[in-house]
């Protein structure tokens, strides 16, 4: 073996890979519906809980609001210093959209982190990975469509629960979101 050979790393082939997979995902089939729909529930919670903290720092930073103007019978964009005055404004505004996207999507990967830890069952993973178990013959349609639906319904109960109480629980979306 010469010097060059030594220092070549081998990487499995795809086909391992992906068969590795599918052995590796037999526990998300196996799962009891409680078990799985738990853990749906808790990642459409924690993606949700993600979202609203993105939404708020965000929202706290954005220059303009919508209010409705009950004499047009529509929504109007208003700049901030028309809502709270000149003098807060000068201190809060920030008059860059791209740094309120950044900071919204610098802060929702906490909800994705979240489930990662948690090891909750978020519905994007059925798609690629117990669909490799399918296609493999690891399991029959039946404990596909098991992991789809009931990680799907979870995920939607978990986040329909925490749009919930915080729109009418903390009444955080039925108000202005900059103004207390």
């Amino acid at each position: 073996m010469s010097a060059k050979d030594d220092k070549c790393v081998s990487f499995a082939h795809v086909d391992e890979t992906i068969e590795g997979a599918a052995k590796a995902i037999l526990y998300k089939v196996a799962q009891t519906p409680g078990r799985l729909l738990i853990a749906g529930i808790l990642a459409g919670m924690l993606i949700a809980i993600g979202y609203v903290f993105a939404y708020m720092t965000a929202s706290s930073l954005f220059p303009y609001r919508f209010v409705f103007d009950e004499t047009q019978h529509a929504l109007v964009k208003v700049h901030i210093a028309e809502l709270i005055g000149n003098d807060a404004a000068s201190k809060f505004a920030i008059d860059s959209i791209s740094l309120c996207k950044m900071i919204a999507g610098a802060v929702f990967p906490i909800g994705l982190i979240a489930i990662l830890i948690g090891g909750a069952e978020l519905w994007t993973s059925g798609p690629q990975l117990v669909s490799y178990g399918y296609v493999r013959k690891k399991f029959d349609l039946n404990g596909l469509l098991y992991n789809w639906f009931t990680a799907y319904a979870g995920n939607w109960i978990g986040a329909v629960l925490v749009a919930f109480i915080v729109t009418f629980g903390t009444g955080m979306l039925l108000k202005h979101p900059f103004i207390d």
